[in-house]
């Protein structure tokens, strides 16, 4: 991710990706559309499409620091602020939401450059990914 960045520079950019593992994010890369989800975000598990997504990444260092030093405990299970039932991952699945800001900057970007050249590069997406593919195709 490091040298992708790099390759990048300070040109203009935006990545579309099915990767969950937030690891664009972690190198600095903002302009992203993560189009299954990431790991560093959790949905009520009680009523996922009307209470909002939450932004877990320290909790979940917080949760793998007590589980490495044998502390952690169910009352450390990431809850609802609205309901406090248990969030689940929001990964691409039944209960997923979407990210409608990384959504609208990726709609945002095309509008911006959809009469300009651009170069379009596609890194390790399998024939079945068609959530990527055909969209871009």
């Amino acid at each position: 991710m490091q040298d992708i960045k790099k390759i990048i520079g300070n040109k203009s950019y935006f990545v579309w990706t099915s990767n969950i593992d937030h690891h664009f994010a972690l190198v600095g890369l903002t302009n992203l559309f993560e189009i299954e989800g990431n790991w560093f975000e959790g949905v009520c598990s009680n009523h996922p499409a009307e209470h909002s997504v939450h932004y877990l990444a320290s909790k979940l260092h917080e949760i793998y620091e007590k589980d490495q030093a044998g502390t952690l405990t169910e009352a450390d299970i990431p809850k609802c602020d609205e309901c406090g039932a248990p969030l689940a991952l929001n990964m691409a699945g039944e209960d997923f939401q979407i990210n409608q800001k990384q959504v609208q900057a990726f709609q945002d970007f095309i509008q911006k450059y959809e009469d300009k050249k651009l170069v379009v590069l596609e890194l390790g997406i399998g024939p079945r990914n068609q959530m990527i593919k055909a969209p871009s195709m």
